[in-house]
């Protein structure tokens, strides 16, 4: 890999190392988390992640629109989570924060504060 920048320096990863860059820079190498690779066995790892987070990861892996309200994004939430059921995960967290869930369409879900749907 390399940054987009003209003439920058590259860095090869090997199995089981990761590593961060943006289009200036490479970061060096580090040894990969244990379960950085759930994601190929469909689940996504959540551990005290920023509630806008694990919702912007989770609609990667679903159809249309799924956002997070800025009111409830800072919440924190652990879990394991299924890359196929992300229709059952989301009805999972009004059971765990103070949030609803709120479809508009079948394509288009929001995660809002609770009472505000």
């Amino acid at each position: 890999m390399a940054p987009a920048g003209a003439g920058a320096a590259r860095q090869v990863l090997r199995a089981g190392q990761q590593s961060r860059f943006d289009a200036d820079a490479i970061e060096a190498p580090v040894a990969a988390g244990r379960h950085a690779d759930a994601w190929t066995r469909g689940r996504l790892l959540a551990r005290d992640l920023p509630l806008d987070s694990l919702v912007a990861d989770l609609g990667r892996y679903r159809r249309g629109l799924l956002r997070c309200d800025p009111a409830v994004a800072r919440l924190r939430i652990s879990g394991a989570f299924q890359l196929n059921r992300i229709d059952a995960v989301l009805a999972a967290l009004p059971r765990t924060l103070p949030v609803s869930v709120v479809y508009r369409t079948r394509y288009w879900v929001t995660i809002v504060p609770r009472g505000q749907a």
